[in-house]
C-alpha cells in the first residue's frame, strides 16, 4: 500500500496526511474512503508516520 501512495501524491502530503490532495484523489471526498478507510485504521490506534499507518492495511 505504501508504495501506491508514494506513486499517487508527493512524499511531503503523505505524512501528515494532506486531506486536500487525499480527498482530490478520492473524488472530492465524493466516495467517502478516504474517510472511512481513516476511521478503520485508526481502530488499531494512532499512527505517528505513513509507514505506520499503511503498515495497518495490511493486518
Amino acid at each position: 500500500m505504501l508504495e501506491s501512495l508514494k506513486e499517487m501524491m508527493p512524499a511531503k502530503d503523505l505524512w501528515p496526511i494532506n486531506d486536500s490532495v487525499w480527498n482530490y484523489l478520492d473524488g472530492n471526498g465524493f466516495h467517502n474512503i478516504n474517510s472511512k478507510y481513516r476511521q478503520a485504521v485508526n481502530e488499531f490506534g494512532p499512527s505517528a508516520s505513513i509507514e505506520a499507518y499503511a503498515k495497518k492495511h495490511s493486518w
